[in-house]
């Protein structure tokens, strides 16, 4: 029936049995595979008929005698097909006609008709049916996959939205003991010097701030000098050969003289009070790490619109909830985030086993059993790529060491020892950091077949769904900051994007997770975001020439 326009529709082309076409007719392959060609004189179109009365009129009134009738057994739903044959059968009966079999309406053999006349024909049919039902299944299973994605994305949504109305985050007493800021450095040259400056403007007075340039080959040096001479509290450069951020890291712990330490990317500026808000979570014994609440700096590219919506979202309603309810912090981000350094100490430091060695000491400090928190008054303002390959760039380092932590930790998933880590943060890694990224250029490819073929309602529907769901979770975590409600419109846009890049990504990163690369730690090209965030702030951050009472390592 696919072919059935390119038969002859004279009454004596219903059956074909030694018709040779030309070259380049559809139907060629048909005859040389040794088949025999089938029309129809009577296509009802039942597929888009919806009652069975309206089907039985159609066929009645158009059939005639040594005609043949087209219906169908499959595809959509077949409800009125299968209500109206039994009538059409009686109704042709009581009016004289007969219904007979292929072989005796054509005159020829009945083996002819049941069996491949040819052994491509046959192979052909195999491999045919083979792939037929592979795809089907395959079909059925990225459905069944879909459905239980958007199942749980429903849930995560109901959940997320409950523990938010329901609870409120516990808000630390002040903490009056010391506290000690590092702030590893690497070609930081251009936000350098506002980060520091805002880290010396914070309202904690007992700070000790540690700045460790790894091995910088830019002016990181002198930008650090010029503002260590020029800050009001006590300022300490450390240069050491480049090692990698974990390991200037555990540098500056060895340095620290206090037990609360704050960690602080080169390229962030903070708030004055943000320090203050997570130091105080420390007065807690049980607690072993803190994060705080990053905010994206935008710059007027639309891709930093993006991540500015991903940070908001993320911060106000994932992280918030996760910790208010359940304690499940799944990284303290390196923007900003407290430690307590004898727990560091306990554990063996930052590791470099893996491309996100903060991710990686947070799903430590969970399997040692100490309390993560997040606190949403701890502000941080962070520069982001603004380009599609620095982006990409940023990406696949956090997804590859994504991947990395999951294989690390793999022995913790449903131990009833690390509850947190095994039962809820490993496992929600691997459904939306892992499965999901990879299954969503399938089901994009079903959608775009389906809408080729015609079957849209199901994949429309789930699409629309998807949408939906995205855009009452994105409002809710954006109301918290209604000027950014203005983004919107930006979501769908935004979700396509990262749904293209995140699905590419994961694919590349599984791939070199598969072969065993190792990925090395990739330094950003700044833009100077957060220093130009800073002098809009404060007008101007100074420079001066080095003072003798500041300490310099080397």
């Amino acid at each position: 029936s696919p072919y059935l326009l390119d038969f002859d529709q004279s009454t004596s082309e219903f059956i074909t049995s030694d018709k040779q076409y030309p070259d380049n007719h559809p139907l060629t392959w048909m005859t040389e595979l040794g088949y025999i060609g089938v029309s129809a004189y009577i296509d009802p179109r039942d597929w888009e008929v919806k009652d069975g009365p309206t089907l039985f009129t159609h066929v009645i009134e158009r059939t005639q005698h040594g005609n043949i009738l087209l219906l169908h057994d499959g595809g959509e739903q077949r409800q009125a097909t299968l209500e109206a044959l039994p009538y059409i059968i009686d109704e042709l009966q009581a009016r004289g006609f007969v219904f007979v079999s292929l072989s005796e309406l054509s005159g020829i053999d009945a083996q002819a008709l049941s069996y491949p006349t040819h052994a491509r024909a046959l192979s052909h049919n195999l491999n045919v049916s083979i792939l037929g039902t592979i795809y089907t299944h395959f079909v059925r299973f990225v459905l069944m996959i879909i459905f239980f994605i958007l199942v749980i994305s429903i849930a995560r949504l109901l959940a997320i939205t409950f523990a938010r109305l329901c609870s409120s985050p516990k808000k630390p007493t002040a903490y009056n003991g010391g506290v000690s800021v590092l702030i590893p450095a690497y070609n930081e040259e251009r936000n350098l010097a506002a980060t520091i400056a805002s880290v010396t403007d914070s309202t904690h007075e007992n700070l000790e701030i540690f700045v460790i340039d790894d091995g910088s080959t830019d002016k990181t040096r002198e930008v650090a000098l010029a503002a260590v001479a020029n800050a009001t509290v006590l300022v300490t450069y450390v240069y050491k050969k480049n090692g990698g951020k974990a390991s200037a890291l555990n540098l500056g712990i060895t340095l620290a003289s206090n037990d609360v330490v704050i960690a602080i990317d080169g390229d962030t500026i903070i708030h004055p009070d943000a320090i203050s808000h997570l130091a105080g979570h420390f007065n807690d014994p049980l607690v072993g790490a803190v994060a705080g609440r990053v905010s994206a700096i935008t710059n007027g590219a639309w891709l930093t619109w993006f991540q500015d919506i991903e940070y908001t979202v993320s911060q106000h309603i994932e992280k918030r909830a996760f910790n208010t309810v359940l304690g499940s912090i799944n990284v303290i981000p390196g923007a900003i985030g407290g430690w307590r350094r004898s727990v560091i100490e306990e554990i063996g430091g930052y590791s470099d086993d893996t491309q996100v060695e903060d991710q990686d000491l947070t799903l430590a400090v969970h399997k040692h059993g100490y309390q993560l928190r997040y606190d949403h008054c701890a502000v941080a303002y962070t520069e982001v790529p603004s380009s599609i390959s620095a982006f990409i760039k940023q990406r696949f380092r956090w997804m590859f060491g994504t991947l990395q932590c999951l294989w690390k930790y793999k022995h913790s998933f449903f131990n009833p020892q690390s509850l947190q880590l095994g039962y809820i943060i490993l496992p929600y890694g691997v459904l939306f950091s892992l499965i999901t990224p990879l299954l969503m250029p399938v089901t994009d490819g079903l959608l775009v077949y389906a809408l080729w073929t015609g079957n849209w309602q199901t994949p429309m529907i789930a699409a629309a769904l998807f949408t939906a769901i995205d855009l009452i979770y994105h409002g809710f975590g954006l109301m918290k900051e209604p000027k950014k409600l203005a983004y919107l419109p930006l979501i769908p846009f935004q979700r396509i994007f990262y749904r293209l890049v995140f699905s590419y990504i994961m694919l590349k990163s599984t791939v070199y997770a598969i072969e065993g690369t190792r990925a090395y730690w990739a330094a950003q090209l700044r833009t100077g975001s957060a220093q130009t965030l800073f002098q809009q702030q404060h007008e101007v951050v100074q420079a001066s020439v080095i003072q003798p009472d500041h300490k310099i390592l080397a």
